[in-house]
C-alpha cells in the first residue's frame, strides 16, 4: 500500500507528519476500498452519518470533507475521530500504521451482480466493518486512560469489570450526532457515553450510546443500525433437538439485561428486548428463543408493556412489573436484585400467569 506521497516517514517533526501520509489510502485502511474513485478524490458512504443514495465522504491526498454532514479534517484528524486518541497519540499511532499491513479490506461488488443488490452489500460489509471497529475502539477506550468517568458510572451501577468484557461495553468520551438546521447539516456533540453492542456475537446489530452528561437525552443510537434483542451473544440456550436450558428472562433495557446476568450466573439467560416500543419488531426472535427453555419470565417497567411481551410470546411466559419503579439496575445496586429474581421464578415456576411483584 502506498502509504506515503512523496518518501517514507523518518522525520523527527512529528507535526509534520499530517504532511507525508496520503488521506484516500488511510480511509482505505478504516473503510475498505472506495465505493468510487474520481481522479484524486475517493468516496465512501460516510462513517459519521447515514448516506442513503451516493458516497459523500471523499478524501483527496491531503485531507477529507463529507459532503453530507460537513466533518472534515486532516489524516491526523481522522485517526482522531476513529480511534479516540489525542494529538499526539494519534501523530504516532499514524507512524506505526505506516509500516503495518492493512488489516482488512472490503471488496467492491462483484461483477454481474445487479447495481443496487451490490451497493448495498457494499454498504453493509462497510457499516459492519467501521461498527466493530467503534465496539473494538470503545471497549479499548474504557480500558485505558482515558475511561475512568465510564468505570466510574458502571462501577456507581453495580456492575463489575467482568461484565463489561463479557456484554463488550465500552466508553466514547464525546459522541457526534449529524443533524440539519436551517437548512444546513451541523454537527452536535452529545458528550461522553457507555457503548451498548447489539450483537449476535458475528454480526453488529445496533450500537447504543448511553450519555452521561446530556441534559435532556439519555440515550442515543448510531445510525444505520436495527435493534433486535441485546444479549444474543450471551445466552447459552442450546438449539435443535437437544435438551432445553431451565430458565430465560427477557427483560425491558439493555442495562437491566446486565444487571441480572451479573446477579444470576450460570443459572439463567438473559436477552433485553430493548424499549416497550420494541416489542412488536422482535416479536417473531422472541418466540424463537423461548422455545429453547423450560421457564420464560417477561419483566418490564410497566405492567401494561409486560403483558404486551407476554401476549406476543403466548402462554409460554410469565409477565412481572418492576418492584415501586425500580427496574433490574436498581435493585442490583440497592443489593435486593438476586432476591427479587427468586420470588419472579418461584411465582412463575407456580403457574402464575402475571405478577406485580413488590419487594417490602
Amino acid at each position: 500500500m502506498a502509504w506515503v506521497r512523496d518518501k517514507p516517514p523518518t522525520m523527527t517533526n512529528l507535526n509534520q507528519v499530517g504532511d507525508t501520509i496520503d488521506c484516500r489510502e488511510l480511509a482505505t485502511r478504516y473503510f475498505g476500498q472506495p465505493a468510487q474513485k474520481a481522479g484524486r478524490a475517493w468516496q465512501w458512504y460516510c462513517p459519521f452519518h447515514t448516506d442513503h443514495k451516493t458516497p459523500s465522504f471523499t478524501a483527496y491526498p491531503d485531507g477529507y470533507h463529507c459532503f453530507g454532514c460537513g466533518t472534515h479534517g486532516r489524516p491526523v484528524d481522522l485517526v482522531i475521530a476513529m480511534d479516540f486518541l489525542d494529538y499526539h497519540s494519534a501523530v504516532r499511532h499514524l507512524l506505526d500504521m505506516t509500516t503495518a499491513a492493512p488489516a482488512w479490506r472490503q471488496p467492491r461488488p462483484a461483477p454481474g451482480q445487479r447495481r443496487q443488490a451490490g451497493v448495498e452489500a457494499w454498504r453493509e460489509a462497510g457499516w459492519q466493518a467501521s461498527t466493530w471497529r467503534l465496539v473494538d475502539q470503545a471497549a479499548a477506550c474504557l480500558a485505558g486512560p482515558r475511561g475512568g468517568p465510564g468505570r466510574a458510572y458502571l462501577q456507581a451501577r453495580g456492575l463489575e469489570p467482568a461484565t463489561w468484557q463479557a456484554w463488550q461495553l465500552g466508553y466514547v468520551p464525546e459522541v457526534r450526532r449529524c443533524r440539519q438546521e436551517a437548512g444546513e447539516k451541523r454537527v452536535e456533540l452529545l458528550g461522553p457515553a457507555i457503548t451498548l453492542p447489539w450483537t449476535n456475537g458475528r454480526c453488529v446489530k445496533a450500537v447504543q450510546y448511553r450519555l452521561l452528561s446530556h441534559p435532556t437525552r439519555r440515550y442515543w443510537q448510531k445510525a444505520g443500525g436495527d435493534r433486535t434483542l441485546f444479549g444474543v451473544q450471551c445466552v447459552r440456550g442450546q438449539r435443535g433437538g437437544e435438551a432445553r436450558r431451565p430458565a430465560l428472562v427477557l427483560v425491558e433495557g439493555e442495562l437491566n439485561a446486565i444487571s441480572i446476568w451479573q446477579a444470576a450466573g450460570e443459572g439463567l439467560d438473559v436477552v433485553s428486548f430493548g424499549p416497550q416500543s420494541n416489542i412488536d419488531h422482535v416479536g417473531g426472535l422472541m418466540r424463537r428463543l423461548a422455545a429453547r427453555y423450560e421457564l420464560v419470565v417477561v419483566w418490564a417497567d410497566q405492567m401494561a408493556a409486560a403483558l404486551n411481551a407476554q401476549a406476543t410470546l403466548g402462554r409460554c411466559a410469565a409477565a412481572v412489573c418492576s418492584p415501586g419503579g425500580r427496574d433490574a439496575n436498581d435493585l442490583l445496586v440497592a443489593g435486593q436484585l438476586d432476591g427479587f429474581l427468586h420470588e419472579a421464578l418461584a411465582g412463575a415456576a407456580g403457574g402464575e400467569g402475571s405478577h406485580d411483584q413488590r419487594l417490602h
